[in-house]
Formats: C-alpha cells, structure tokens, sequence
C-alpha cells in the first residue's frame, strides 16, 4: 500500500505544469558590488533555447528549451532578483565553483610540502571554495554574439587560503543544436589546486516541479567514489553494480532511495561522486549521463572531459526557497550533475590530479544538450544517443582475444625458471639516445657486442634496452632486422634482453636523423620520451601507437630470447624539472593509454611476461594510495618491477611493499653511488629475496650518465663528480672501480 501511494503521489506531482518562462529583466540585476557593476546577459538560439546569466558568481538565473508539445520551459533553479541571491542561504544556484568544487577534508591540503589551510564551512570540511569563492566574485564581461558570453576572473595569490595568483576564463555558449557549452580556463603563476564546475540544479519536468524522483538518470559509469559520514571520499572506488549507485541503465531516481545502504544514508540520498568510464581520448568530450523530465518529454544529455560527475539529489533542500515560478525548492524538487576531478583529490594520491602549475593550462569542456520527444511519439529518448554506455565493461573477459594475465602462481612458475637475473640498462657508448642507438644510419652490431662481452665478463645475463615507436613508423621491416641482429649479439653474449617499448624520459620533441650532441657536462642531455609529446596528445596517432606495440610483439613475442616486455619506463614521469611545454594533463594521456598498451600487447598471444615499473612514492603495497598510473602499472603487470635510487633501507621497503602482490620481481632501475643506491648494498639484498636486478648504465659514453642529476641545474663542465653517478666501465674498457668490478662478478657467479 506504503509503495502504492509513493507511485501514485509522484505520478500527480510529475503532471503539474511547468510555470511562466519569461527571463527576468535586467533591471532585476542592476547593481554594484565591491565597486563592480553587476548586470543579467541573455544568451539565444534560433531554435527556441533561451538563457539568462549573471556575472555576479557566473550564474546560469534561466534557461528555457522547449518541451515535448514545443512549449518553452525553463529548466533550472533560480531567483528574480539579485537581491535575492544575495540575501537567501542557498549560495550555489547556478553559480560558477572554484578555486575548487566539492569537499576538502577538514579545510587542508599538502602541495609540494607546504600545508595550506582553508575555511571549513561544511562541517569539518571545506566547500566549494570556501565562503568567499567564485560564486561570490563579480567577473568581468564580454558579449561577442547573441550566442556567447565570456566571464574573466582574476584570483589574488592568497584569496581564501589557495596560493597562486589565478586567472580564470569560463565561456557560455548556446549553439545551434539546443546545447549550452560551457568552456573552463585558468593559468596559474605559482603551483595551485584547481578544480572547477557548474552547480546548476535542474528539474526537467519544469522550475518549480514538485520532484525529480521521477526523473530517468542514465549515468555513463560502473563506479563510485563511497563517503564517509562527513562526505568525504574514502580514497577508493567502488563497483556500482547491485547497488543503488547502479545507473548503467535508465533508472528512475527515486526507484531506490528507500533501499538499506550506508552510503545512501550518509548523504540522505545521492551525494556522491561519480567516476566518468572513459573511453575517448583525454580532453575530447565523453558522454557521461543522460536524464529524462517525464511530464515534459525533456531529454539531457551530459558531456564533460571530467574525470568525475557529481550527483547530487537535492537530499538537503527544505522547501524555505521560494524561486522564479513562486514555487518552494522542496526536498529532492533538484537534482545536480556536476563535472569535476574527485572531491579531496589534494589529500587522495590515487585520484586524478587537481595541480595546476605555472606553464600548464586548466581546461575543461562540459555540454548540455537538450532535445524532447514531441507530443504522440513513443521513441525511447535514448535511442539517438552515442551509445557510450554499452562499452563501459572493462573486465578482461570483453577485451580483444588473447592471452589473459599470468596469474600470480603461473608468473612464479615462470620465474622460478629463470637464473638469477642480473643485468643492467644498456644503451651503446656511441648512441645519445634510443634513436641513434637503432637508427640505420648508426645502428653498429660490432660496437655493441664488444660492450656486451664485457657484460658477460661480469657474469650478467640480461640486459634492458629501450626502443622508441617512431622507428617503427620510419621503417618497419628495417627496424625488426635490426632487433633481430640485436638479439643475435645476445644471443652470442648469454644475455637475454627486456625491451622497453614506451618512456616518459626525457626530452619531448623526440625528432628522427642526426641526433644532437651531447651537451657539456650535462647527465643524459639527448634521451627522448617515446612517444613523443606532440603525439601523445594526438588522438589521431593512437592507430599508430597501436599498429607499433602490436607489430613489434607479433614480430618477437614467441622469440626466447626476448625475457620480457616493459611496455611502458616511467609512465607518470613529468619531468617537471625539465618543465617541458605542454606537460599539463601529461598523465592522462598516459593513464587512458597505458591499459590499452597492456591490451594490444595480450591480444598477440605472447607467452613471454609483460610488465611497467612505478618508480616513486611510497605505500604501493597498498593500491588505494597509489596514483591512476601506478595501480594500472601494479594491476596489470604479469611480473613486479620497480626502480630504487635510495639507500639499502628503500630497498628493503620497495621489496616488502611489493611481495604482497605475490608476484616475481625486479628491480629495472638503481644506482646512484652517492645516494646510497651501489652493488654493495643492493645485490646482497636482492640474491636473498631472489629480486632482478637492472643496474643504470655499462660503458660511459654519450649518455655522461656518470654525471649526477644536479648536472641538469649546475652542469659539470669545470669539474668532476666526486663520485660516478652511474656506469660501470670507462670508455677504455676499464672498470670505474675494481674492487666493484671484483664484487659484481663474486656474487653474480657465486
């Protein structure tokens, strides 16, 4: 009976109609603020879609699309006057959010070391930017065209505890298509946290409906990001699946609300942060949701390059607002979809970065679109969707056929196999960089088995080297001979090779030809990322990259002497040292990409072990810490690998982290003499625990990888270092130092 009732009263309240749509005039919201004049804008289409904004917060007051009979409707939540935006307790409707959106545990975060503090008004925690955020701020105007409104804000380093100075462009625009896109951009001049939204509340059954507990939500995602009793993310997230926060397919909103759950009772409803599944490249818009008004017809559709979507359901309205259609705002009577990184992301390493640093540019692009399904048709209003949400699975059983992961006892059957591994990173004394190791023009199999007879000498029986994709783009069928020459001199020298597909060091523009020559005194001048930036954040090179991984693992994948594939150095490697140009959302192009590099790699069948090194940080035993990239890295490698510069004491933690993952490891990175990272105290170690070891660097040559780091500030080139940073022998073929030599070689051959 109790459901019965709860039906019929929501079916009553859904037929109400939706109220008087005139914008509200614009002497309503004329005024000064701080010195600041303060007006309503309207934005239209040919096609019947209408809004009205104000540049006091960057409020979306109106916005009117017709419904299912054409009748204009307004769909969003707002007052007739400024004044009543100023003098009402419900500060965020339609306003723009920032510096950042959402919670931030009890008003701290950590950036670069320094704590900052923030106001907490929310609880213990801080919200939407605090009391003085930019829902506050008076922006400065532009009004190009009758479709477009520009907003400009400029932050104050300082202003409500965020560093930095920040300057802030959001872009209104109505199109053609019945769409209001709204286009975000800020620059900073110190390193900041930024993370911007729309809190637009909508109701699609018209301003002032009773509810939107009828309301179809489709939600283009299979996870959430659970709470805690103050709404702050527990750090992890979570299947959705056989739980209320299910909306892979249409649902009615309300449809689960009574429905036992902690989640739903610590945010009296849906207050939650969605995680967008994305499927397109990074900074491309993604279909993330999809809602449905049934007493007007009306369809929205959300498309964001956001990494999360906000759902909120209006749990804390209390009916005391009273808005344009003199209706109250009452319990769950709105509902937000607000496009965001994750709540607390300062405090959460594992979620998408909110850093902005000075050179980087924030940008971010969310699209509303409106269509209604016209009086008499019965068309679902999903069926001219993209239909994004079909291929949310990501479950190993939906990807392209190939082998599936080693499971932990088969890569350990696997390892127990193997030798003692030790070798180290090898790149040629007459090459800069990957390129002018494997390129035709200098490719020389004489120099290289000369340097690696001196590998054997030392009892090694493996080494890492890096390729590079745009070897494979210049000359396909050259670059496989030349890796199969290779792999001959290896043959001939007892090593088997791991080759490294992908690098996130160093220099950018990686260009094939003459490569540059060293520069003085400068550790490791000419080493290129692959790929390289320019076409990492080109979609259209994806094809390529796909066509490269796969050729290469077709060409080599059942070859024995070939130990294992590290598809990809140092993936979340920003370099930031460097500050190479265009470096602002380097690591989700990396983190879209990286699982599919797994994928193209497993779809080949290739027996041979797969694997991508995390290489700094700390607590990566525990996944729910790490950043994106690193649990992609510690999911899907078949064997553990890793890199250790420190000391012994680093060492020993790297390897107890890692064992709980219950697979091989090594270690395909370390030495560094003057940091404590040498053979005395990491091999010892290592043989006990049985962990590969990959040290950096045999012959001294273009790389100067003898050099340290430091030369990248102050280069070496009025001095020596007092000690070699890496490198094993000089370019006579002498041993850097003998009795390191001497202790190599005993515990390598026992």
């Amino acid at each position: 009976m109790h459901r019965y009732t709860t039906l019929l009263l929501l079916f009553l309240a859904s037929q109400l109609p939706a109220q008087k749509t005139q914008l509200p005039p614009v002497e309503n919201f004329t005024k000064t603020i701080g010195g600041k004049a303060v007006s309503l804008y309207y934005l239209r289409n040919s096609k019947g879609m209408e809004a009205a904004i104000t540049n006091y917060g960057g409020r979306i007051v109106s916005l009117i699309v017709p419904d299912k009979n054409g009748k204009p409707t307004d769909v969003v939540s707002g007052y007739n006057t400024l004044d009543e935006y100023l003098n009402n307790p419900e500060e965020y409707f339609g306003a723009l959010i920032g510096r950042y959106a959402n919670r931030i545990a009890k008003g701290k975060f950590k950036l670069d070391g320094q704590e900052y503090t923030l106001a907490t008004n929310n609880g213990p925690n801080h919200l939407h930017g605090g009391p003085g955020g930019f829902h506050t701020a008076v922006w400065d105007t532009r009004q190009p065209d009758p479709q477009t409104l520009e907003l400009q804000y400029v932050s104050p380093d300082g202003e409500a505890g965020y560093p930095g100075t920040l300057s802030v462009k959001v872009t209104y625009l109505i199109t053609k298509d019945n769409e209001l896109k709204i286009t975000y951009d800020a620059t900073t001049d110190k390193p900041t946290i930024v993370n911007l939204t729309n809190h637009a509340y909508f109701n699609l059954n018209g301003e002032g409906a009773a509810t939107i507990n009828d309301h179809l939500l489709q939600i283009n995602s299979s996870q959430y990001t659970p709470i805690d009793n103050t709404l702050i993310p527990t750090g992890q997230s979570t299947d959705a699946a056989g739980t209320p926060f299910d909306f892979r397919n249409p649902t009615v909103i309300g449809s689960r609300l009574d429905t036992p759950n902690e989640q739903l009772k610590f945010g009296m409803g849906y207050d939650h942060n969605i995680v967008v599944f994305k499927q397109n490249y990074p900074g491309t818009l993604e279909w993330a949701a999809g809602a449905y008004g049934p007493a007007t017809g009306i369809f929205m559709q959300v498309s964001t390059t956001e990494p999360g979507l906000q759902f909120y359901g209006g749990n804390f309205l209390d009916g005391k607002n009273t808005g344009k259609s003199g209706r109250p705002y009452r319990h769950r009577s709105l509902f937000c979809l607000e496009t965001q990184h994750f709540p607390d992301s300062p405090n959460r390493p594992g979620f998408p970065s909110s850093t902005l640093r000075p050179g980087d540019r924030y940008s971010q692009t969310t699209l509303y679109r409106f269509s209604a399904s016209r009086s008499g048709q019965n068309k679902s209003p999903w069926s001219n969707v993209v239909p994004a949400y079909i291929t949310w699975d990501t479950d190993p059983a939906t990807r392209e056929t190939g082998r599936a992961q080693f499971s932990p006892a088969g890569a350990n059957t696997w390892y127990h196999y193997q030798p003692w591994l030790v070798g180290v990173n090898y790149i040629p004394a007459y090459a800069i960089n990957q390129l002018e190791m494997w390129q035709a023009e200098t490719f020389d199999t004489a120099a290289i088995e000369h340097e690696l007879v001196l590998a054997a000498g030392l009892g090694m029986n493996t080494l890492r080297v890096f390729l590079h994709d745009l070897l494979w783009q210049q000359d396909s069928t050259g670059f496989k001979n030349r890796i199969d020459a290779f792999l001959r001199v290896c043959a001939r020298s007892g090593v088997r090779p791991i080759l490294v597909l992908f690098d996130s060091c160093w220099n950018p523009d990686a260009q094939l030809g003459k490569q540059p020559a060293p520069t003085p005194g400068v550790h490791n001048s000419g080493w290129v990322k692959s790929p390289a930036l320019r076409h990492l954040q080109d979609y259209r090179e994806v094809p390529r990259l796909e066509q490269y991984v796969k050729g290469i693992i077709r060409a080599f994948g059942n070859d024995p002497r070939v130990l294992a594939w590290d598809l990809w150095n140092e993936p979340d490697n920003l370099d930031d040292r460097r500050s190479a140009d265009g470096a602002a959302h380097y690591r989700d192009y990396v983190a879209f990409l990286l699982p599919r590099v797994f994928d193209w790699a497993r779809s080949t069948g290739t027996p041979i072990p797969l694997t991508s090194g995390v290489w700094y940080g700390d607590d990566w035993g525990m996944p729910e810490k790490c950043n994106p990239i690193q649990q992609i890295q510690l999911r899907e490698s078949d064997i553990i690998s890793f890199h250790c510069y420190g000391d012994s004491a680093r060492f020993e933690y790297c390897i107890r982290e890692l064992k709980k993952y219950g697979r091989p490891l090594l270690c395909t990175e370390y030495l560094a003499r003057s940091m404590g990272s040498t053979f005395e105290a990491f091999l010892p170690i290592a043989k006990k625990h049985k962990v590969a070891m990959f040290n950096w660097g045999l012959v001294l040559g273009k790389t100067q990888t003898n050099l340290p780091w430091d030369s990248w500030q102050k280069p070496y080139t009025d001095r020596q270092p007092p000690v070699w940073h890496h490198d094993i022998f000089t370019p006579n073929d002498k041993p850097y130092n003998k009795e390191e030599w001497k202790f190599i070689r005993k515990m390598i051959r026992g």
